[in-house]
């Protein structure tokens, strides 16, 4: 993990990963832009498209009283994760299948001082076993890796690069590439990325 950019090659896990559904596994290395929308009422709505513009899934958002909620559909207009912020002091989010009410995964920080690390905790299908997935920023949070379990040789399955572009420098709306290995859940991947945002926007960053 380098201070200023998240090193490292993204790599295939041993075993796949899948918090959501085996369809959204992908068979080679996959490269998507999350773009958020400038007119957005929520400042929650993002557009995820691979670098062809072809569309992955989409996001929007909404404010349920004490709870903001966000939803990530397919390309079909099926809601597949609720992402469900807690209130907390310490960073707290869920995911959860919108169908059943499932909790897919749970994320909170490694510590209440912590503004660089994220556990997140989940049911992989694939083993039928409760799993842990690690995010981990540079010093900036411009970039993190999402690494398959806590040790110090854990592969990293997914990468998020903050993209710095005109929207970004103009608005406060963020983009981000997210570059996801073979074999590991795109529509968990993507909804990581969208709780990365919110996490480092909670630590003051505009």
């Amino acid at each position: 993990m380098g201070l200023l950019f998240t090193q490292g090659r993204v790599e295939s896990p041993k075993v796949s990963i899948i918090g959501t559904e085996s369809r959204f596994l992908a068979q080679r290395p996959v490269v998507l832009q999350l773009k958020e929308h400038v007119l957005s009422f929520s400042g929650d709505d993002f557009s995820i498209k691979d670098t062809n513009g072809l569309t992955y899934f989409k996001c929007k958002g909404k404010y349920i009283t004490l709870h903001d909620r966000k939803y990530l559909y397919d390309i079909y207009n099926n809601p597949i994760i609720t992402i469900k912020e807690n209130i907390s002091l310490r960073f707290k989010q869920t995911l959860n299948d919108p169908k059943t009410d499932r909790k897919i995964a749970s994320i909170k920080k490694s510590n209440i001082f912590s503004f660089r690390k994220l556990i997140i905790k989940f049911y992989n299908k694939a083993t039928n076993q409760k799993e842990e997935l690690v995010l981990k920023s540079d010093l900036l949070s411009r970039t993190c890796g999402i690494y398959y379990g806590d040790s110090s040789n854990a592969p990293m399955v997914a990468r998020i690069v903050k993209i710095l572009d005109a929207k970004t420098l103009f608005t406060n709306k963020d983009s981000y590439s997210l570059e996801i290995a073979p074999n590991v859940d795109m529509a968990l991947m993507v909804a990581l990325a969208i709780i990365f945002d919110e996490f480092k926007h909670e630590d003051g960053e505009d």
